[in-house]
């Protein structure tokens, strides 16, 4: 582990995110976390200040997109992933040899972004076109299933200078460039002859593509009226976010709510508790979910939370007005997710618990 995720980890663990904390306050915890780091080994002034800046830039900024936006040399930045960033400066792309400490925090900086403009970008809403105001940028993101392996973002900074038609006569045109990628470019792109035989497999991919789409829906019918006949379903189905794919989903994955003796046991099934730290060396003022339980679960729990973000708060409904509380307190994105999930599970182990507890003995015993 380097010497900047060793005072970032110990900075999160001192921090208490729970709370609303000012740019002040975390600048202190970093720079007495790195004074002590300083007594372990030599760091210069200028590796302070970088390491000071660096870290709170992943705590309260956009962690190393913030230096790329503040670098006026470089006009654009490309993703392909938290250790795979390309830069443009002044016309010539190189490879950056900074990277996003972890895939989850390549996220929540796309959650960010995308929560500036008031806008939402997940697994339902996986493209999304966006702007940065603060530094005149244009965005473009791509999350899976769309993009493989991991989200893919684009930035453009527009120059602060606009270009004139001076500026372009200084640029070396060459006329006989354009046509050699031109044609360079059509040897790239795949054509298909007009082929009876051809036309033919193309229908035929089509046709099995339309069959597949009726077996997902007849699958998911079946799947519905199996998830009716339990005595839970109406109570499940009424829930905020819940529709009818998501609701006989969480049934399944939950099963009987009877093996859970307590809303604690359900949520660290689901793997949407509090971790623990019990070494007796470290004393956590807060953690990351422990994420030991049921991945499908938490993944069906989040796209209700999802859909709860797309609907807007319901003045009825305690799990939403939770998550737009968080999220209005400037939490990370997995932050108030895993926080509005841990909040459903408890709602929903209440209300199916009442469920059961009002059925007639003869329909409990069944």
């Amino acid at each position: 582990m380097s010497i900047e995720d060793r005072i970032r980890e110990r900075v999160l663990a001192e921090l208490d995110l729970t709370e609303n904390l000012s740019d002040v306050q975390i600048l202190e915890e970093i720079r007495r976390e790195i004074c002590l780091e300083g007594k372990r080994c030599a760091l210069s002034y200028d590796r302070r200040k970088e390491l000071e800046r660096h870290i709170f830039h992943s705590l309260r900024r956009l962690d190393i997109l913030q230096d790329f936006l503040e670098d006026e040399d470089i006009t654009e930045i490309m993703v392909n992933g938290p250790s795979c960033i390309f830069l443009e400066r002044q016309g010539r792309i190189e490879r950056s040899k900074r990277q996003f400490y972890s895939a989850e925090k390549l996220q929540d900086v796309i959650q960010q972004i995308a929560s500036t403009q008031n806008q939402i970008i997940s697994e339902t809403n996986p493209i999304l076109d966006t702007r940065i105001p603060e530094f005149g940028a244009r965005v473009n993101i791509v999350m899976s299933p769309i993009a493989i392996g991991s989200p893919v973002l684009t930035i453009r900074k527009f120059p602060s200078e606009p270009i004139t038609m001076e500026r372009l006569l200084e640029y070396d045109y060459q006329p006989a460039r354009p046509e050699k990628l031109y044609a360079q470019a059509k040897e790239l792109v795949p054509t298909v002859p007009k082929d009876p035989v051809y036309k033919e497999m193309i229908r035929d991919s089509i046709a099995q593509l339309n069959l597949m789409s009726k077996h997902v829906e007849e699958l998911r019918r079946k799947m519905d009226e199996l998830a009716s006949s339990l005595p839970e379903y109406q109570t499940v189905r009424s829930m905020y976010g819940v529709g009818p794919s998501l609701g006989p989903q969480i049934m399944a994955e939950i099963g009987d709510i009877s093996r859970f003796n307590h809303r604690e046991a359900l949520t660290a099934y689901a793997g949407v508790d509090p971790g623990k730290n019990d070494s007796g060396e470290v004393v956590h003022k807060s953690g990351h979910a422990s994420k030991c339980g049921s991945a499908r679960l938490r993944k069906a729990l989040f796209q209700v939370m999802e859909a709860m973000l797309q609907l807007g708060p319901r003045d009825d409904d305690p799990v939403s007005q939770f998550l737009f509380k968080k999220k209005a307190e400037g939490k990370p994105y997995l932050v108030y997710m895993t926080a509005g999930a841990n909040k459903f599970l408890r709602v929903y182990y209440g209300k199916v618990k009442e469920c059961i507890r009002n059925l007639p003995a003869s329909d409990s015993e069944d």
